[in-house]
């Protein structure tokens, strides 16, 4: 009967206005989400999201779209969202409230309008030092790209004949209009910032001119999603740009945006992983902490040449690593031969997209999955050792991560680790049916011989961690232990070894005492 007089309600509203709307405010439950717009960052449009989560039943779908269906723009099939227009005389929070109180719908927010993260241009020209960094060199000696592998830059457009960007750009696709470049879809520069964020993932290298990106042969696409000077652009937009670069065949979405935190670009991380590629969002510029924690979407913040947080850059549990973000040298908008430093979680996030790419030059066979877990295990750990709240799995490193694509790579969860527990080891991408065991070091690295299978282990004075056992035939096994009781935290180093010799990456964890 409650409900059903919520509709009521609802449906007056999209007659008379204000008037019901205040009635719905009276009906809904107040403790649902509060949003709040700020100025620049990220601000209503006038439209909702509201998306039903995974496998809804056929009778939810049909009450949802009922219950939104007077205001409804358009149904995105492959996220199972609908986006609306908001009905007059009802605010964001009182729409929210009531389509969750239906029990329907898995979350309902706003079609943020987000904007690009701020990138002052400095003065000074400087060098690429985070190539330097991130020890790029050293990767490019085994990989510089190949150019079947795009990179989609989801910004606000690029200057199409810049001298480090022309060679290998693909077609682009303006996702406000829904039209690709050959159908007139507008995609040249229309704000700076896309043109900054293009150079940093894919600018051509080893050409004599410029810069480079983070290799010398990835091919790049312009997803333009914004039609606006200032660059602003909707969330519906951005994930709608993502999702079609996935489509396409692109292995990496890259958006250098505000808005992580909503709903909508987990869904959309969700599906675009589904299609074999990788979105990227940047972690934003605001210096707070984030707490929510996307699992389909790899969320970047911004690390100084110290190895530190840059004082803007947001962190947290949210953070799943951190990549140069001051004064990154990048190609400009300004002429075809135009370069400047910038900063910014937008720089940021660029590095890892293209390195992500490197990864898919490396091997294209690759799941996105694994190559994520890749892109994380060849980070230099700053901060507390180990995966922590606050820099996630360290600081990019792309050559660590090029030596890690033909590595067994082993997860150890949950972290942190805590004594008379259960631990677990997953290992993928070994050598198939081979005789494998787990390794940990009280010590640190150094070197271990393991009788039982004839190899040796990166490990000082190692122990095994549960029996040998053989991988299935894709190369992947894992174990579960109980973590022996400890008075005081300890640190440990775990490896996997194969009896072929294949190594998996060494993982660092805290135990800590019991909670």
């Amino acid at each position: 009967m409650r409900m059903r007089s919520i509709c009521l309600f609802l449906a007056g509203v999209y007659v008379v206005g204000a008037a019901a709307g205040s009635a719905v405010a009276a009906e809904v439950e107040s403790d649902w989400p509060a949003y709040v717009e700020v100025q620049g960052v990220q601000e209503f449009s006038g439209r909702m999201v509201a998306g039903l989560g995974v496998e809804p039943s056929d009778r939810s779908r049909q009450r949802a779209f009922d219950l939104v269906a007077p205001w409804l723009v358009r149904l995105v099939p492959e996220t199972e969202e609908y986006l609306f227009n908001l009905p007059a005389g009802i605010t964001e929070n009182e729409m929210a409230a009531y389509l969750l109180t239906a029990g329907d719908f898995a979350y309902v927010e706003p079609d943020w309008i987000v904007y690009p993260l701020e990138c002052p241009d400095d003065a000074r020209f400087g060098s690429q030092w985070h190539h330097a960094k991130v020890d790029s060199c050293a990767a490019w000696d085994t990989e510089i790209g190949r150019t079947s592998v795009v990179v989609a830059v989801c910004d606000t457009g690029v200057r199409t004949t810049h001298e480090d960007l022309s060679v290998y750009r693909m077609e682009g696709y303006n996702a406000v209009d829904e039209l690709w470049e050959s159908q007139g879809g507008a995609v040249d520069d229309i704000n700076g910032h896309g043109t900054l964020t293009t150079g940093s993932a894919a600018a051509q290298g080893n050409n004599g001119v410029g810069v480079s990106g983070m290799g010398w042969q990835l091919s790049h696409r312009m997803m333009r999603v914004s039609n606006s000077s200032g660059g602003g652009a909707s969330l519906s937009d951005l994930a709608h740009a993502a999702r079609t670069a996935a489509d396409t065949g692109d292995r990496v979405a890259s958006a250098s945006y505000s808005g992580v935190s909503n709903m909508t670009v987990e869904s959309a991380g969700r599906y675009v992983m589904s299609r074999g590629a990788l979105l990227v969002w940047a972690a934003g510029n605001d210096g707070v902490y984030l707490s929510v924690d996307h699992e389909h979407v790899v969320v970047v913040g911004a690390s100084t040449s110290s190895d530190v947080k840059a004082s803007w850059s947001n962190y947290g549990k949210g953070i799943d690593l951190f990549a140069p973000g001051v004064d990154i040298y990048t190609t400009t908008r300004s002429s075809n031969s135009s370069y400047g430093s910038a900063s910014g979680t937008s720089l940021s996030t660029p590095l890892v997209s293209g390195s992500l790419a490197m990864i898919f030059s490396r091997n294209p066979a690759l799941t996105a999955e694994e190559a994520e877990q890749i892109l994380y295990a060849g980070c230099d750990d700053i901060g507390e050792p180990g995966e922590d709240d606050t820099y996630g799995h360290g600081r990019l490193n792309l050559n660590n991560t090029m030596a890690a694509v033909n590595k067994t790579y082993l997860d150890v969860w949950p972290i942190p680790a805590y004594s008379s527990e259960d631990i677990h080891f997953d290992v993928s991408a070994g050598d198939p049916l081979a005789e494998t065991g787990v390794y940990y070091s009280l010590i640190g690295v150094g070197s271990t011989f393991i009788t039982e299978l004839g190899v040796s282990v990166e490990l000082d004075s190692a122990q095994a961690a549960g029996p040998i056992q053989q991988t299935d035939a894709v190369g992947s096994t894992s174990w579960t232990r109980v973590l022996p009781r400890v008075n005081r935290s300890i640190l440990a180093w775990i490896q996997v070894v194969q009896d072929t010799g294949r190594l998996s990456n060494t993982a660092l964890i805290q135990v800590n005492p019991p909670r």
